[in-house]
């Protein structure tokens, strides 16, 4: 989950990983309507019955997909997507609308890595298909 709003040392620090890849910009989005600084407070919505993914986020994402189509598409979120199997559905859209999104690796879990929990080194590889993004819960 994210606050309200980045901190601008975080918004700074995705901005420059932007330029230093070569993109001319960036849009962040989240995988959930709820926000908060906590990450568990994805999982006591869920335990209270309520769903942290909101009516339109899915309308959002694929909404904000579809005009930048021929960007470049970079997936990373890290870990905390894997609730819900949010991860895979915006995998699954981003393959439908997109094509090809890149990621900065994948977490043991197989998510793609968020960008501000790693160095700055890291090269962007290719996802080859929506099913790579696997749950960490898988065969349970």
């Amino acid at each position: 989950p994210a606050p309200a709003a980045p901190s601008k040392e975080d918004q700074r620090e995705a901005e420059m990983r932007a330029e230093r890849i070569g993109c001319g910009g960036l849009r962040l989005l989240n995988a959930f309507a709820l926000r908060s600084t906590d990450p568990s407070a994805l999982k006591l919505a869920v335990k209270a019955g309520r769903s942290p993914v909101g009516p339109d986020n899915d309308a959002l994402i694929a909404s904000a997909l579809n005009e930048h189509k021929g960007d470049r598409l970079l997936l990373a979120w890290g870990g905390d997507a894997s609730l819900l199997d949010r991860g895979q559905t915006i995998a699954d859209l981003a393959f439908q609308i997109h094509g090809r999104p890149e990621c900065l690796g994948v977490t043991a879990g197989g998510e793609p890595r968020h960008p501000l929990r790693i160095p700055h080194a890291m090269d962007l590889c290719l996802l080859t298909r929506a099913r790579d993004i696997q749950r960490a819960e898988a065969g349970r």
